[in-house]
Parts: C-alpha cells; structure tokens; sequence
C-alpha cells in the first residue's frame, strides 16, 4: 500500500503552502537491498535511511531549494519496485521525481530527465559457486604445462650429467647394467629428482667427492624447482577456485533472473544473455527462486549495490561484476526543469564539497575493490 506523508524531519523550516510543491516517490525495502530507501524504527519513531534518501536530506536542506520548493513524499509498497513503471509514472505526472537508483538508457531518456551521476554503479549478475574439479584440474595442468616440460628437461639434462661425471654410481645399482640401461636408470634418477622424489639419488651416491658434490649440487636445484611447482600448483588451483566467475559466453547457456523494468537486465540481454523478467517480486524471493531453481538458470542480474548484502557472509554465492559500469542519477520531470537545475547546482556542490563522496562511502564503503564511490 502507498501512503503519502509530510517530511517531518524539517517540520521546523517554516512551512509555506504559496511554495512550489515537488511529489517525491520513494521506493521502500530490507537493508539488504542496498539501493532503496530502509525504514528503521527507534523507539515511537520510524526513521528512513540509505545513501539516496540521505544525500536528498541534504539537498533540500540547501536554502536555494527550501526557499523555493516544498516536498510530498509517497512510499512504495514494501520491497517491490519496478523502474521503468516508476518512470512511466514521471512521465504521466503522477511524481515530479523519484529517490531510485537508476540508469540512462534512451527509452528513459525520452520519458524524463536525468540529474547529474551520483554514483557509478556495475551491472552484475549473482550466482552459485560451481567448483567443478575436473575443470580446476585441467585448468591447472594447461597452465603449469610449460614449466612441467621444464622440469622434465631439466631432468634429462642433470641425469646425462651425472651418468657422464659419476660412473662409479653403477657399482652401487647394478655393475652388471649395460651403458645404455645405466644412462636411462640416471637420467629417470635426474627426472624423479626433479619432481621431488630424491631417494634413489641420495642413497646410490658414489664415494668420490665429485659424486657427492655434484649429487648435492642437483638435490638443491632439485628441491627449489620442486618447491616453485608445487607453489604454483597450490597459486592456479586457489585462483580457479576464487575467480568462479560468468564470462560472456556463459551468460548465453541459461536464462538469468531479473526484476521486470530492471534496465541494467536490459544492458546484459543487448550483450547476449536470456533474460527471464519476473513482475512483483522482492530481492529476496527473487534470490530464493534462482537457489531453489539453479539448475535452470545462470543467476540473477541486478546492480552491484542492490545485491551484494544478499551474498555476503553466503559460502554458495558470489558474483561477477564484468558486464559494465554506469552512472546512476535522479529522474526528475520533465515539467521542471528549472528545479532539475537548481538540483544539479546542488548536486555538483554537494560533489566538489566532499558530502558527495562521504555520504557514498558511509553507505557503500563496506564494498571493497570498487570505484562506486569514485565521483568527486
């Protein structure tokens, strides 16, 4: 249910009704819905919070805008929203302006006006860890296969040399082995050896100081080659495991979950992908639909900040944030475009000023390795 009421926190700006009035509409949710409006209660009150509701507390606080223009604020049904209707609905002039988190495409563009960027946001698409072993494995080996032929060269070579420089090793293996039958036990010594198996070479050291030299000489090469494999291994299998993420080309194998009018949706379907778009449905079920359904799709796009509280602290979740980057903005009417200037004045103040950028990282900080909060 919508309900429309003042905005009380500046009920102690005197109030006139001969002011221009703006009808805001402001989309309500969970905190985990990272680019909407929370209502939080304390105590006998309830108090609205979020990066889009703050940065407007302190726009209209600005005595440029309070002097000229009063605010009616309508709220939406709870955890439900859907964009383009709430821009049809701009459009129409049933709201001057709406609190949401959106992006410009050319449709839009022609319905309403778009502030100035606010933030930069991702078009990302949530999805289960799949940790396909084979996969990890054959990744592992083709991209370690140089340096394993290294290893084996390296082998062959240390082996010709000791089978050259330490005849006297045969008497400790077999004195009756043949030339050709001792060359290839030392040269499978030298291999082994580089693999991290050394026995046969240490135990069937000659006694010669030049047997035992040149065997420590190779034992130590050995063992730094051996220990530069096995990091490397451990290194591509933890970076197979950690990258686990959609390329381009696996967003066309299933269908992806979306909210209907979600446009960054539509920026992933131009580069590709199946969209499935569902009509009034929360963040939470829409997630719960996908872990329920996995198996028929390739995840859900939305915009990094709408669902990243969803998968943090989830060991089965994660997301893949390489599809493009946009820049999110207010819409205001087209009917107002002296207000739509004074709000990009504002804006552009509140940018070179700092707030801007301190009001983003008190709501967005917590989402690390990002330029969300790049704009100065």
């Amino acid at each position: 249910m919508q309900v429309i009421q003042d905005y009380k926190i500046f009920d102690f700006i005197e109030r006139n009704d001969k002011l221009e009035k703006i009808r805001v509409f402001v989309p309500i949710g969970p905190k985990e819905d990272g680019i909407v409006t929370h209502i939080e209660r304390k105590g006998d009150n309830e108090v609205y919070t979020g990066f889009l509701w703050e940065l407007f507390t302190e726009i209209i606080q600005k005595k440029e805008i309070n002097e000229k223009y009063r605010f009616e604020f309508v709220f939406s049904e709870y955890g439900i929203y859907n964009y383009d209707l709430i821009v049809n609905e701009i459009n129409k002039g049933k709201y001057d302006m709406t609190l949401s988190h959106l992006i410009q495409t050319f449709q839009r563009e022609t319905k309403v006006n778009f502030t100035v960027p606010l933030l930069i946001d991702y078009i990302t698409v949530f999805h289960k860890v799949k940790v396909n072993r084979f996969g990890i494995i054959k990744d592992v080996l083709s991209s370690i296969f140089i340096l394993i032929l290294v290893l084996i060269v390296l082998g062959i070579l240390v082996g010709y040399i000791l089978y050259v420089f330490d005849k006297d090793r045969r008497k400790h293996i077999d004195s009756k082995l043949t030339d050709k039958q001792f060359l290839i036990r030392t040269i499978m010594t030298g291999i082994a050896s580089f693999f991290g198996e050394m026995g046969y070479l240490s135990e069937n050291v000659s006694n010669t100081k030049k047997g035992v030299l040149i065997v420590t000489v190779i034992m130590l090469i050995a063992t730094i080659f051996t220990l530069f494999l096995q990091a490397e291994i451990t290194s591509k299998t933890i970076e197979k495991r950690q990258i686990n993420t959609l390329s381009k080309r696996h967003i066309r194998d299933k269908p992806i979950l979306a909210h209907a009018g979600y446009a960054m949706a539509k920026k992933l379907e131009e580069q590709g992908a199946e969209v499935e778009y569902i009509k009034d449905i929360s963040n939470k079920s829409l997630f719960e639909k996908y872990m329920k359904n996995s198996h028929k799709y390739n995840g859900i796009v939305l915009s990094y900040c709408d669902g990243d509280n969803h998968v943090m602290g989830k060991s089965d979740l994660t997301s893949t944030s390489t599809f493009g980057k946009e820049p999110i903005s207010f819409v205001v009417s087209t009917k107002k475009p002296k207000f739509l200037e004074l709000l990009n004045k504002t804006i552009l103040k509140l940018r070179s000023e700092g707030e801007l950028h301190s009001l983003c990282i008190s709501s967005y900080g917590s989402l690390e390795n990002t330029d969300i909060c790049s704009l100065r």
